[in-house]
């Protein structure tokens, strides 16, 4: 089986690549496509009048795919937004449209409010790795669910000196079970795991 991934950034793609090999070890390839372009290069896509620019990804994103045939494609993407907030809706029509694009079948990873969301729910990975005692929540400002965090990055960085080249690392000793705490990746795990027992 082989499953295409497009990412947010190529760290993401490989802290994903990381996390499910380590769960789904047996029978699983995992693709990385237009690896020269972050995902946000497809945020705006207008298939009636697509620019110079778009068109070169898009043809590149299609050649790849007939070359590798994945199964199914895993798009990663920031939301960039909380769920309680207006800018969501619209950030994620603009995500959802790279299905239409390609027109193929594709399971989306929706990070709210980024990546580095999954890192808040196990915080014994991070302070192993950078030797820091950081807890979350952290204030009590802070929502239980990390999901409800704005701008984890932001906090990682000033608590614990985060990098964010450091994400494929950390997710390899990452608590898969603690991840499943998180909504929008439970709910994403949920997806993977249908798609890939019909497949299998």
């Amino acid at each position: 089986m082989k499953i295409g991934l497009i990412g947010e950034s190529p760290n993401d793609t490989q802290a994903f690549i990381n996390l499910f090999k380590r769960q789904y070890p047996n029978h699983i390839e995992y693709k990385s496509l237009i690896t020269n372009f972050k995902g946000g290069n497809l945020d705006n896509v207008d298939l009636h009048n697509l620019s110079e620019k778009e068109t070169v990804v898009l043809n590149q994103l299609k050649r790849e795919y007939i070359s590798e045939q994945p199964d199914f494609v895993v798009y990663i993407r920031d939301s960039d937004a909380l769920e309680n907030e207006p800018e969501l809706e619209e950030r994620l029509n603009r995500i959802y449209k790279l299905g239409n694009a390609i027109g193929q079948n594709v399971t989306y990873l929706i990070c709210i409010f980024e990546m580095e969301t999954l890192l808040l729910a196990d915080t014994d990975c991070v302070n192993n790795f950078y030797n820091t005692s950081f807890i979350y929540p952290n204030s009590s400002d802070d929502p239980t669910d990390p999901m409800h965090r704005k701008e984890p990055k932001e906090l990682l960085i000033s608590e614990c000196g985060y990098r964010p080249i450091d994400c494929p690392r950390l997710f390899t000793t990452i608590n898969f079970q603690k991840l499943l705490q998180v909504r929008f990746f439970a709910e994403f795990v949920a997806q993977f795991e249908h798609r890939i027992k019909n497949i299998a």
